[in-house]
């Protein structure tokens, strides 16, 4: 499985330290899946297909909440980005530091 993802492995290391934290700290699916398992396995049996659609429904509104926070060390991966693509930091201060987790994976393909 590696070996055909690797061109993604070796483009996240091509980011400076700062920026690859940033992307591979983020993982909001794997998240929102431990959500729902911890929410199933809690649950146990379920009477009907309605009933498991709503429990995810609701695991997925709690978990969604998690995904407003700000990224831990956004400010370095900023600057980083700002090094990285030559431009001074100031038109990088405009950028929203409080960019989701969700958001971060439109970075990945950067």
């Amino acid at each position: 499985m590696w070996q055909r993802l690797w061109s993604g492995i070796v483009l996240l290391f091509s980011f400076p330290e700062g920026i690859r934290k940033a992307i591979y700290t983020t993982n909001t699916i794997k998240s929102a899946n431990r959500q729902i398992r911890k929410i199933i396995k809690n649950k146990g049996v379920f009477p009907d297909d309605k009933s498991i659609q709503k429990i995810i429904f609701l695991a997925l509104t709690n978990a969604q909440k998690k995904w407003t926070m700000p990224i831990k060390d956004w400010s370095v991966a900023l600057h980083q980005f700002a090094i990285l693509c030559g431009t001074d930091d100031q038109k990088w201060a405009n950028i929203d530091q409080r960019w989701t987790n969700s958001d971060i994976i439109l970075i990945q393909s950067f």
